[in-house]
């Protein structure tokens, strides 16, 4: 993810403020992966995002409470991508298409991705997937949140393991592998 600078006071009153705070939220969350890359999560300062990012501290706190709620706007918009790919998982030449998909889309947020695993948010990770899935069950029919759950870990522990193999094995051969078993089953 690239780094997005400020934008000038100029700019800002052109944009509406959607598209200002957005661009803040950009920046805020690019200076933070850009530092994770730098150091250990735990040892990043406010102060730190704050310049990296070229943002005021009134604007870092109107939008974020801490460096965690960062990485939880961050998870959240790419959560949304990966359930609005696997709603396509309809049938068996569908499903493959749209698992390799989902793995051409993680790649390009792989080094992100692999940043959020290596500071220990694997597990914010899975539930934000988990909740993703569920999203329209909202845990009411229990069944449905346990067939949602067990899709979840599936998803969320091929994805983190190709990405932590460097994504060495090729994507039609894990979709094809993923597809099969998501309509067949182990057998």
């Amino acid at each position: 993810m690239k780094p997005i600078a400020e934008p000038t006071k100029k700019d800002m009153r052109h944009m509406s403020n959607k598209s200002a705070n957005d661009a803040v939220h950009e920046g805020i969350e690019s200076a933070l992966l850009l530092l994770m890359r730098e150091k250990p999560f735990d040892d990043i300062s406010i102060t730190e995002i704050i310049k990296r990012a070229k943002v005021s501290r009134i604007s870092y706190y109107r939008n974020y409470n801490s460096k965690e709620d960062i990485l939880e706007n961050f998870l959240e918009r790419f959560i949304f991508r990966t359930i609005c790919v696997v709603s396509q998982f309809d049938g068996d030449t569908d499903g493959i298409e749209a698992w390799v998909l989902l793995l051409e889309m993680t790649r390009a947020s792989a080094d992100d991705y692999r940043l959020l695993l290596n500071a220990g948010f694997g597990d914010r990770i899975l539930r934000k997937i988990i909740l993703g899935l569920d999203r329209p069950n909202q845990g009411r029919d229990k069944a449905l949140y346990i067939r949602n759950t067990y899709l979840g870990g599936c998803l969320f522990s091929v994805l983190s393991q190709w990405i932590l193999d460097d994504m060495a094995t090729d994507a039609h051969l894990i979709a094809a592998t993923c597809n099969e078993l998501m309509f067949s089953g182990l057998k």
